[in-house]
């Protein structure tokens, strides 16, 4: 016991040690001022003067301060943190990346810094132990910039906000001297005002501004924690009463006293600046004549429960219903009064339709609650009938005049080679990377004439490239084959890419009629990882004008056929590389996906197309970009090929290395898998009825994988929220974005009537982007765009609760197996069965699991949490294993 108590008197002594030079360096810093504080206008000191005296708190602050750390060793001397370097290290890397980030967006360049080093950044801000280091290193003050605007009044990337915003949160209290000095609370407040601020955000900023608005002006009190008693009787603690003496207050003449001792008795005038007894400091408010009084309450509890209530009559009701639906749909319907009494059969059918007609509307509106309005969602599901009625004529004509041929027999058996096994044949010099790409290209140009799916390729330039790994390769310079394994995973395999994505030197128009061929003059980052993963570029495959639709059709190449029946559509925008993959005349293709657009062409073509989980692999280097900060989880590169098992292996070489860091090739045990599925989207009342052929394999694939069926009704929202929230991109460029000159080639409505007289340059989808984009950002109250939002996250919650690390959904892709040429433009609405994913930001996969009775391959969707795609991966091999996946046209 002894022992302990000198101990602790050691410990002390030694801490007062360490801070002796803090503690006489404030003291100097006291002594400087010349300040006197006085309690009356005469003069008078108390005692002691303000600058030169420090009180117990500023002390123990100095201490603090010196001190760093609690913990001390119990040999007197002071323990220095080991984590101190890395915080300080820690703390650099997150300015510097502000600081570049706010010179990329001065240089009109994306700022991607701070979203690269994010993922590393926040597992160390969240650990509990260093939460005091790190606030002793100022980190408030690095936070405020990360989520300070950028110098273009841009909002920092919402991941970034979401997660400082939750990290913040965590702190459990933080010294109100912290957050004067840091400057966090008016970068808190600025998202917190911010028009475009998710509600969420708005909802954190609230409570963390409300927090530290009561620690800098310390209360204390907690009402909120406080039960409807304990608040009564708090507040009858505080009120002011007012204690009038009995009798009169007589001063003796005789006695000298003080004026401020009867001040409150002598002086019913209130000082005030100048006066006598002013003191220039907060303190308690001064009595005054007010007499507030505490209203009695009633101490008998009546308990109306069990009370009988009045019955409404029919009248009564059917008037009570049809006010509801006026409010509800801002519909106006004259009502004669009518008499209670019903008195003719008439008036009695009347009234029956009119409870009839309010009833119907107010199961609508809890149905379709907040959504789109039942009179528009029907408006829009008889537009799209209205205009099939136009497109199938003419789908059924063009359609008509392509001749129904077949492939050529796949003769070379190193096209039914997966890459995987392609690649260690290569690295081992069991197989010649220039007999497998000369395989590809005689391939390509058997399969080309009928499909129409290259826009450009460079045949030669790919086969001297695999000349040289060859050689190479012989000579042994690039290392074993198990190196080259991890570094050259592509190593001397053929990889098409879509045209909408720059290759170096190739075509880089995206379907677009340009007066001059734009030539890509750099590779972008997707393409730079292939290349140094060992692939060779094969060619560029065709993609609709700027990606803006679900077939793939162009007035520079024209129209991709699908390989197992060419008078039916390959999909789009991918579809070029879908039917090249399907055909064998390419062994893997990187593809784009911003909504279904390399999930739709695997389906429709049967072969596997992955759309990874947001920035795993680097949007950027696309035609048409976007500058927006939502473009990069909306849009991403994806993966296609024939085989499951490949899809791990291209997409391992396509990752960007500063990207969201996941784990692809992870062995996943099928059996300790939850899998979920739903065959339609609740129904939404807008999308067609899913094809029997599809549920059914639904159906098998659930029956598989002992799938459990569930309902998430916020589906039912799919196209009010991903189009609203992927039209309002801002600066994605279009035919109407402005040239290099700072003009736009033409507006919308010349575009329009163009158009109409067939004269425009540009396709259709092309022609409505502007307006719809238009109405969208004009016509739409913003109160319901927040909705819209808030629904969104509400349902990626949803998703992620439900899925978790070991989860996975099945999904229909698209209502219906390929159609016929152009018939896209009636099913629009179709397409959010895709997009949805890529409004909520869930990796997604499209699966080959069979044919139906007109022998066209059937796709189903397979959905992970985000960061989970090797899920997928692994359920796509299951899949495959099963159902036999791939299967060549004939």
């Amino acid at each position: 016991m002894d022992n302990s108590c000198d101990d602790e008197a050691v410990s002390i002594h030694t801490d007062s040690d360490a801070s002796d030079t803090f503690v006489e360096a404030a003291q100097e810093k006291k002594n400087e001022t010349n300040i006197v504080y006085e309690d009356n206008q005469d003069g008078t000191n108390e005692g002691w003067e303000r600058g030169q005296f420090m009180t117990d708190f500023d002390i123990m602050r100095a201490r603090k301060k010196a001190e760093s750390t609690r913990r001390r060793k119990r040999n007197h001397s002071p323990v220095t943190n080991e984590n101190e370097d890395s915080i300080e290290e820690l703390l650099d890397q997150m300015k510097q990346a502000a600081a570049q980030d706010r010179q990329l967006n001065l240089e009109s360049k994306p700022a991607t810094k701070k979203i690269a080093i994010l993922h590393k950044v926040m597992p160390q801000l969240f650990k509990k132990d260093l939460r005091q280091s790190f606030l002793d290193h100022n980190l408030l003050h690095v936070l405020a910039e990360w989520i300070t605007p950028l110098p273009n009044k841009a909002l920092p990337c919402l991941q970034i906000r979401e997660s400082i915003l939750k990290l913040l949160s965590s702190f459990p209290g933080i010294d109100k001297l912290y957050l004067k000095q840091s400057g966090i609370g008016k970068a808190v407040m600025y998202l917190y005002k911010h028009p475009q601020e998710t509600k969420a955000n708005r909802k954190q900023a609230y409570v963390l501004i409300a927090d530290w608005f009561r620690s800098i002006y310390n209360i204390s009190t907690d009402f909120s924690a406080m039960s409807l008693e304990e608040r009564r009787q708090h507040d009858m603690q505080h009120v002011p009463y007012q204690h009038k003496p009995a009798t009169p207050i007589v001063v003796p003449s005789t006695v000298a006293v003080e004026p401020d001792f009867w001040l409150f008795e002598t002086n019913p005038k209130p000082i005030g600046p100048g006066d006598k007894g002013w003191i220039q400091r907060a303190r308690v408010p001064l009595p005054s004549n007010k007499v507030y009084i505490v209203r009695p309450q009633s101490k008998i509890a009546v308990n109306t429960s069990s009370m009988p209530k009045k019955q409404s009559n029919r009248y009564e009701m059917s008037q009570n219903n049809r006010e509801a639906c006026e409010r509800t749909y801002k519909f106006s319907m004259k009502i004669e009064p009518e008499s209670s009494t019903m008195s003719s059969p008439l008036n009695a059918l009347v009234e029956f339709l009119r409870l009839i007609y309010a009833k119907c509307y107010r199961k609508v509106v809890r149905e379709c609650n907040q959504q789109m309005s039942f009179a528009i969602r029907r408006l829009l599901r008889a537009a799209m009938c209205v205009f099939s009625w136009f497109v199938m004529p003419y789908s059924q004509c063009v359609s008509g005049r392509i001749e129904r041929r077949k492939l050529p027999p796949i003769e070379n058996p190193l096209l039914r080679l997966s890459a995987t096994v392609l690649a260690e044949r290569i690295r081992k010099g069991e197989v010649r990377s220039e007999d497998v790409v000369r395989a590809y290209v005689q391939r390509c140009q058997q399969v080309n004439p009928l499909l129409n799916a290259i826009v450009e390729d460079r045949f030669e330039a790919a086969l001297e490239e695999a000349r040289q790994i060859d050689q190479q390769l012989a000579k042994g310079t690039l290392g074993t084959s198990e190196e080259l394994a991890r570094s050259k995973p592509l190593l001397g395999l053929p990889v098409s890419i879509k045209e909408s994505l720059a290759v170096e030197g190739m075509s880089n128009t995206a379907g677009r009629k340009l007066r001059e061929k734009k030539v890509a003059l750099s590779d972008a980052p997707v393409v730079r990882q292939v290349k140094r993963a060992g692939g060779i570029v094969l060619l560029v495959s065709n993609t609709p004008e700027l990606c803006l639709c679900w077939e793939t059709y162009n007035q520079c190449t024209g129209l991709t056929r699908n390989p197992y029946n060419l008078q039916r559509t390959a999909g789009g925008s991918s579809g070029g590389e879908a039917a090249l993959i399907a055909a064998a005349g390419s062994l893997l293709g990187v593809t784009t996906d911003i909504a279904g657009s390399s999930r739709l062409p695997a389906m429709f073509t049967g072969v596997f197309g992955h759309k990874p989980s947001p920035y795993v692999v680097s949007p950027y280097g696309h035609h048409p970009s976007c500058d927006d900060e939502n473009w990069g989880s909306f849009f991403t590169p994806g993966a296609m090929c024939r085989y499951a098992e490949d899809l791990p292996l291209l997409l391992e070489a396509m990752r960007d290395p500063e990207g969201t860091p996941v784990t692809l090739n992870k062995p996943v045990p099928i059996g300790a898998l939850k899998c979920y599925y739903m065959e339609n989207d609740g129904p939404s009342g807008l999308t067609r009825p899913i094809d029997p052929d599809i549920v059914h394999a639904i159906r098998d694939v659930a029956a598989h994988l002992n799938a459990q069926r569930v309902n998430l009704k916020r589906l039912r929202w799919t196209l009010d929220i991903s189009v609203c929230k992927m039209l309002r991109m801002k600066n994605v460029e279009t035919i109407y974005s402005p040239q290099a000159n700072g003009k736009p080639d033409t507006t919308i409505k010349r575009e329009v009537f163009k158009y109409l007289l067939g004269m425009s340059k540009s396709d259709l989808p092309s022609v409505m982007i502007g307006p719809m984009q238009h109405i969208v950002n004009n016509y739409i109250p913003q109160s319901r765009l927040d909705f819209l939002d808030s629904q969104t996250e509400k349902l990626r919650k949803d998703f992620i609760d439900l899925l978790g690390t070991d989860g996975v959904f099945i999904y229909p892709g698209f209502p219906n197996t390929a159609h016929r040429h152009y018939r896209i433009f009636h099913k629009l609405v179709d397409t959010t069965y895709m997009m949805v994913f890529n409004t909520v930001g869930l990796p997604a996969a499209s699966c080959m699991v069979g044919f139906d009775r007109e022998k066209l391959p059937i796709g189903v969707q397979i959905v992970a949490a985000p960061g989970q795609d090797h899920l997928i991966f692994a359920v796509a091999k299951e899949l495959e294993r099963r159902f036999g996946g791939w299967v060549a046209p004939s």
